[in-house]
């Protein structure tokens, strides 16, 4: 047998590793590519041109050019006479543009109970019941087509507007009925009789000041409400002047919406002599609901035996609304007692005017869905 040849091993190579070539050439451009850096940046610095921020890791808010637009409706013409003179002093056809608030406000100044009166902060308040009844409206507006509500609000958006109106102010804001002048009249305090009573949560108010109150809100919602007069009493209506017109009870608790032939007879009968003339169940224009705040102002002069000053805010009444033949027999008294004296007065006419608040009308209607089903 062969003996077995040795596996041959591989040759070494005598020759030197080279050695290995160094990046000369990246060195160089990666210094050329700092230098060009090093100037741009000194360039910018030296000729004042802004760098860039670092970045920030939360996207800022957009910031609005202008505030959003405000809910409340307030005429871009309004006039804001300061002193109730001023409001006197303006001719009948410019007072649709004075806040009918602003405007029963004045009227008060000077009276008992108004001592405190605060005319800014009082309009204020306006502005804010009215933002909360936008809230409670616009919250609960679904119930205008849910069929568990829809039938309650008539399936109209204005009786379900008006209802929410009347019962926000009621429930939220504090808004009632002064239950101790409605068998014991005393115009002697103006809270009473104006809106400012209504803003106390102790005092409340009557049918001379709470549908003033119901439109003062109402209108700054752009609701079309006007004050409507039944003989002695005072109530609001929803006119939009197109035809769409839905009385407005409020003086009670709760919401009704009567028609016109309920204050036919009630709080006292009307007859077709009282309705020739445009004094009740009629829409008032504003020269006319200034006409019914200066009554109101004559009522407390009277009450207090200071028939002078009753006759001036009669005499204003009746040059405001000439139609107002009833509300006449007012300056009449006054004035026989500034004439002849208190004695003389009461001789004719046995006892000083009958103007007592009637009893609130049974709410047969009274608004109870309140709360979120």
């Amino acid at each position: 047998m062969a003996k077995p040849r040795r596996k041959p091993t591989p040759k070494r190579s005598t020759a030197k590793p080279s050695a290995p070539v160094r990046p000369r050439r990246l060195w160089l451009n990666v210094a050329a590519l700092v230098a060009t850096v090093g100037t741009l940046i000194a360039l910018a610095v030296l000729s004042g041109a802004p760098t860039d921020p670092k970045p920030s890791l939360v996207t800022p808010r957009p910031v609005a050019s202008t505030p959003p637009p405000s809910p409340i409706v307030h005429r871009t013409d309004a006039l804001t006479p300061k002193t109730l003179a001023e409001l006197l002093a303006l001719p009948p056809d410019q007072l649709e543009r004075v806040d009918i608030g602003l405007m029963n406000l004045l009227c008060a100044t000077g009276l008992p109970g108004s001592e405190g009166l605060d005319l800014a902060a009082a309009l204020v308040k306006l502005d804010g019941w009215a933002l909360q009844v936008k809230y409670e409206t616009d919250r609960h507006m679904y119930r205008l087509t849910d069929p568990r509500y829809a039938d309650y609000y008539r399936r109209s958006e204005t009786y379900f507007r008006a209802s929410w109106l009347l019962q926000t102010l009621q429930e939220e804001c504090g808004v009632k009925y002064n239950h101790d002048r409605i068998f014991t009249p005393d115009f002697k305090d103006s809270r009473d009789q104006f809106i400012h009573g209504l803003m106390d949560p102790d005092q409340g108010g009557t049918c001379a000041s709470m549908p003033v109150l119901y439109a003062a809100v109402g209108r700054r919602l752009g609701y079309p409400i006007k004050l409507v007069q039944a003989r002695g009493h005072l109530f609001c209506r929803w006119d939009d002047g197109k035809g769409e017109t839905l009385n407005i009870e409020g003086s009670g608790e709760g919401f009704s919406a009567y028609p016109d032939d309920f204050y036919r007879k009630w709080p006292y009968p009307l007859s077709e002599a009282d309705l020739a003339n445009r004094e009740y169940l009629v829409s008032l224009t504003p020269a006319e609901e200034l006409a019914v705040f200066m009554a109101a102002r004559g009522h407390c002069y009277t009450d207090l035996r200071r028939f002078p000053e009753a006759v001036s805010a009669y005499k204003e009444m009746a040059r405001l609304a000439t139609t107002f033949k009833v509300h006449g027999n007012f300056l009449t008294g006054a004035q026989l007692a500034t004439d002849r004296g208190l004695a003389e007065y009461e001789r004719v006419y046995g006892k000083m005017p009958e103007r007592m608040d009637p009893p609130p009308p049974t709410l047969e209607n009274a608004n109870t869905a309140g709360g979120d089903p």
